[in-house]
């Protein structure tokens, strides 16, 4: 009979066992589990949080509606909500709640009598879906027509009275009625170019801009240059009106006749073929006549005719009468409208002249009567000046 044989633990198995008992073993695996805790190994990534409450929806101040013509473009409204929706998770049942929440006046009463005639169309189980309350909602308040206007006022844009920057917000705010107009970059430039003001549209033409952000740009850059040399050119129209004007004698010569009826300042009369000075009417040169009154045997200065203002002559006496130099003092010729001055062409000299009509003689200074290149005559009779004083002068 064989010996009996007794079964011992293999090798491995006893290796196994007495490793699984090791208490330093256990210690560092139940470490590492937890540090792998700790550490998000095995953290599960959370899923958005589904929905939103009306108080944080409230938070992001939504904009509200209230139907009229002058409120805010629906479409617009309609984007400013979604906007909000989309960060804050919210259901498709509390978008259509938390929006309409948001309706005031004609819009509010809008959408009281359209959800019941909704509902009862769709029944009571079933929810209004957030987009079959935007269909609905663009449909009135955004009609087809409506569209088609916006997209005539897209064609028909031009900057007229506004800044380059009002005209590039109210162009971004149409062209969304109107894309098929411009389909890419480039059609979007040439259309907004076309639209600006004539004189900012002659600065950035040359440069062929095709980006619509740049072309913005360099537009607003000429409007800001046009508008400063504005500036510069009304502010030197101010200095220019402020400043005293120079006066021109030259151009303001006097145009009247004198008591000698001579011709006006700057004009002449024709030279006289038998006396050589220059005068109207018939000469008498040479005819032994007086010129004053056309009768033979006397001369002027001996005339017997009476004239105004003056004693008839006696026996061919001569009578020594006081003649007045001035009728009116320089005070006086200032406010009289019978007095011109100014100044003439005189000798080819400008000269400062006094017309006075009440004046019996005329005078001139001895430096121009040297330039006229006449031989001087004594006067008899003697001059009476306001002064009260008496001077003897000579005649041209």
């Amino acid at each position: 009979m064989a010996p009996g044989t007794r079964n011992h633990p293999t090798r491995e198995g006893s290796s196994g066992s007495n490793q699984n008992d090791n208490p330093d073993h256990l210690v560092a695996a139940a470490t590492q589990f937890f540090q792998s805790m700790v550490s998000g190994q095995f953290m599960a990534p959370r899923a958005p949080q589904a929905g939103c409450t009306l108080e944080q929806f409230s938070r992001q101040h939504p904009p509200t509606f209230d139907g009229r013509l002058n409120s805010m473009d629906a479409e617009s409204w309609i984007d400013r909500i979604e906007q909000i929706f989309e960060v804050l998770y919210c259901t498709d049942d509390q978008k259509v709640k938390y929006a309409t929440y948001h309706l005031t006046d004609m819009a509010n009463k809008w959408w009281k009598s359209t959800r019941a005639l909704v509902q009862l169309e769709l029944g009571e189980a079933v929810p209004i879906t957030w987009e079959h309350f935007k269909k609905i909602f663009l449909d009135h308040f955004f009609p087809q027509t409506l569209q088609e206007s916006r997209a005539r006022q897209f064609m028909d844009l031009t900057q007229g009275s506004m800044t380059v920057a009002q005209y590039a917000t109210t162009f971004m705010e149409l062209s969304r009625f109107a894309i098929y107009l411009i389909p890419d970059e480039e059609k979007k430039a040439e259309k907004f170019e076309r639209g600006l003001d004539r004189r900012i549209r002659e600065r950035v033409r040359t440069l062929r801009i095709r980006s619509f952000t740049e072309l913005v740009t360099r537009a607003t850059i000429a409007e800001e240059d046009l508008q400063e040399n504005i500036e510069y050119n009304n502010q030197r129209k101010r200095q220019q009106q402020q400043q005293p004007q120079a006066v021109s004698h030259k151009d303001k010569r006097p145009h009247i006749m004198n008591r000698q009826g001579q011709p006006p300042a700057g004009q002449t009369y024709p030279t006289c073929a038998t006396c050589g000075k220059r005068h109207l009417g018939r000469c008498m040169f040479g005819q032994n006549v007086c010129f004053k009154c056309g009768k033979p045997n006397h001369l002027a200065r001996d005339c017997p005719v009476k004239k105004p203002g003056e004693p008839g002559r006696n026996g061919g006496q001569k009578t020594h009468a006081t003649a007045r130099v001035y009728a009116l003092t320089p005070i006086d010729a200032e406010a009289s409208n019978d007095v011109v001055t100014g100044t003439l062409s005189l000798f080819s000299r400008h000269a400062s002249i006094l017309l006075d009509s009440g004046a019996t003689h005329s005078f001139i200074s001895n430096d121009y009567a040297h330039l006229a290149e006449k031989i001087p005559e004594p006067l008899e009779p003697s001059i009476d000046s306001r002064e009260n004083s008496t001077c003897g002068l000579n005649r041209i």
